[in-house]
């Protein structure tokens, strides 16, 4: 009985961590993360530069708009529990080991 148990454990653990926010929510981190990076790079190009050029700017309001979003699926996962609910199978799943 506790093998078919934990085997449902683990197939509802794998939906769980497959969850369309939490995909998108991970897409999101790389993406801010890059322009994050790319950001470093043109700082670091114009940082004598008396007059900071356009690009700085529209790169410092996308990283804002990734944030935003982030805060959204952030909302909606929470929204959902998905994070308490993965834990609690994770803690269900090592009692089983």
């Amino acid at each position: 009985m506790p093998m078919i148990r934990k085997k449902k454990l683990e197939e509802w653990l794998m939906e769980l961590e497959s969850h369309p926010f939490l995909a998108k929510k991970m897409e999101l981190k790389k993406e801010e993360e890059d322009l994050e990076f790319r950001l470093s790079v043109l700082e670091a190009t114009y940082y004598n530069a008396h007059t900071k050029p356009k690009i700085i700017k529209d790169m410092h309001d996308r990283i804002h708009d990734v944030r935003v979003k982030i805060r959204d699926v952030n909302t909606r996962i929470n929204e959902e529990r998905l994070d308490e609910i993965i834990s609690v199978v994770r803690g269900e799943l090592e009692k089983l080991k």
